[in-house]
């Protein structure tokens, strides 16, 4: 290692190395550069002079995979009109960790129950995520 803490190569020991190399479509390119912006919108580009060094595009024939995810969309999750109608008739729970900063008692899981009909919360600090079971079904503070 030099003073400025660089690693020097030593190009003479590789005189036998062959190093690869890959041919990149420009006009794929600057499609990528221009975040997936389509041919034509680049052919446009450079036909009226609007960036300087931007070669000429050619349409591609290919798919690009990050215009593919782009386009694709997620239909939103149907609403429900069912509710309970009584207190601890449905609750939810979920369990969250590890937690970077633990809390006091170096806790770094939490068990959370949502009752349904009340929205009461209970939350339970665990050291380790195996003790979620034994608050469960162990607890009789849960009921």
């Amino acid at each position: 290692m030099s003073s400025n803490n660089v690693f020097p190569l030593n190009m003479k020991s590789l005189h036998n190395v062959v190093i690869r190399s890959e041919h990149v479509n420009e006009s794929h390119l600057w499609h990528f550069r221009y975040g997936h912006l389509n041919y034509n919108g680049l052919q446009q580009l450079k036909q009226k002079n609007m960036v300087s060094g931007l070669p000429s595009i050619q349409n591609q024939t290919g798919i690009c995979e990050g215009c593919v995810y782009e386009k694709m969309h997620r239909f939103s999750f149907t609403k429900t009109t069912w509710r309970t109608n009584t207190p601890l008739e449905l609750i939810h729970a979920d369990i969250c960790g590890p937690i970077w900063t633990p809390s006091i008692s170096n806790n770094r899981y939490f068990l959370l129950f949502v009752d349904d009909y009340s929205r009461m919360i209970w939350i339970y600090l665990l050291d380790k995520k195996s003790e979620a079971f034994s608050i469960l079904f162990f607890n009789s503070k849960l009921l």
